[in-house]
């Protein structure tokens, strides 16, 4: 199931369901896209606010890094749920390579979210500095919810660890549980 499809109502109702997915790294990636959007509603009332004209050029770039941060947010609501019901059919069938493969995927998308998060939280400080002043309490929101989104991602790739063996990965994961 896709969760991009449902309603904010229907999403609501799922993750609060006895179901273990979509859980709290599918909420982070919302959380993200949440925080992608208001980077693109400060974006567009500065774009041609008169008195913005100098930024014009800047705001037009950061729009398109903050789509491409919004697209991989939506992939990654998903991909949490998928990686973590695959990690507990390992589980449940015992195969230890199964299990490492599965704790490996599970613990790569929360790295992919936070550094997706470490973008869009360095484009939110631009944005409190050159955004329209009238929103800049929506880019300071962005940016706050960032922290949210690093906190919980960093819980989730610990939950993972135990399970990891491969060196490189844990190196890769450690590089930003340091």
């Amino acid at each position: 199931m896709s969760f991009q499809k449902l309603t904010v109502e229907e999403y609501q109702s799922q993750l609060e369901s006895k179901k273990s997915t979509p859980s709290g790294g599918s909420a982070l990636a919302l959380t993200l896209e949440t925080a992608t959007s208001l980077c693109l509603m400060v974006c567009n009332l500065t774009l041609d606010k008169k008195g913005y004209e100098n930024v014009r050029e800047r705001i037009g770039e950061i729009i398109r890094e903050v789509k491409l941060i919004k697209e991989e947010a939506k992939k990654l609501m998903d991909e949490d749920s998928i990686a973590f019901n695959a990690l507990m059919v390992a589980f449940k069938n015992k195969n230890e390579e199964e299990i490492q493969e599965k704790a490996i995927d599970s613990a790569m998308v929360p790295y992919r979210l936070y550094n997706q998060t470490k973008k869009l939280q360095q484009i939110a400080e631009v944005l409190i500095e050159i955004g329209n002043k009238n929103v800049q309490s929506d880019a300071f929101i962005a940016r706050d919810l960032c922290a949210s989104i690093y906190y919980g991602s960093i819980l989730n790739i610990k939950a993972n660890i135990p399970y990891i063996k491969n060196e490189e990965v844990l190196k890769t994961l450690n590089t930003i549980l340091d």
